[in-house]
């Protein structure tokens, strides 16, 4: 894999994210997934030039809400980025570009495809260690070293709370009707 077929691939998928046909979203998020497989691998990212070419199309991606296969592997992308890489995160904040995915989470637009899977993948980011250590009781697809997900969990954690991230998910709980504990976000989430 080089740069660029990386390159013709994001190229493609853009492409194909532009049509409104079913067969063209199916496509895209065919392409995306697959996309997906090919950054989970570090020699495909360390390529020269992918990571800043392909962080601000899954931003794009995340950002698009009208196809919600492609919007939720977007999401799903953004997750692996971090989940299988080491300095990823720190990449993005030092870049300014994490801001950019936590303000996805909107308030206004509670039943959004893009904010559900905001809230998704950003949760899952959360307890990256619980499930790095589930990865690494099978071996398969695991980073070298478990301090470097603890790390990267404690440092979003830090930006979450740095950034007051909390306050969106607050004013999208309180946006809900909460007649029993827990409905608002079942609300969101379905």
């Amino acid at each position: 894999v080089s740069y660029q077929t990386i390159f013709v691939l994001t190229g493609f998928v853009q492409q194909l994210s532009a049509g409104t046909t079913s067969n063209a979203i199916s496509a895209c998020a065919l392409l995306m997934s697959a996309l997906c497989l090919l950054l989970r691998n570090d020699r495909v990212l360390s390529l020269m030039e992918v990571r800043k070419f392909i962080v601000p199309s899954i931003l794009s991606w995340c950002k698009d809400g009208r196809h919600p296969q492609c919007n939720h592997m977007a999401w799903k992308m953004f997750f692996e980025l971090i989940a299988y890489h080491n300095n990823v995160l720190e990449d993005l904040i030092a870049e300014k570009t994490l801001g950019s995915f936590t303000d996805l989470i909107a308030a206004n637009k509670a039943h959004s495809v893009v904010t559900i899977n905001s809230i998704h993948y950003i949760g899952k980011l959360f307890t990256l260690v619980q499930s790095e250590n589930e990865r690494h009781k099978c071996s398969r697809n695991r980073r070298q070293d478990i301090k470097f997900v603890e790390r990267d969990v404690k440092t979003f954690c830090q930006f979450f709370r740095d950034h007051s991230c909390f306050i969106k998910l607050h004013l999208i709980y309180t946006s809900r009707d909460v007649s029993q504990a827990g409905a608002a976000f079942r609300e969101v989430a379905c």
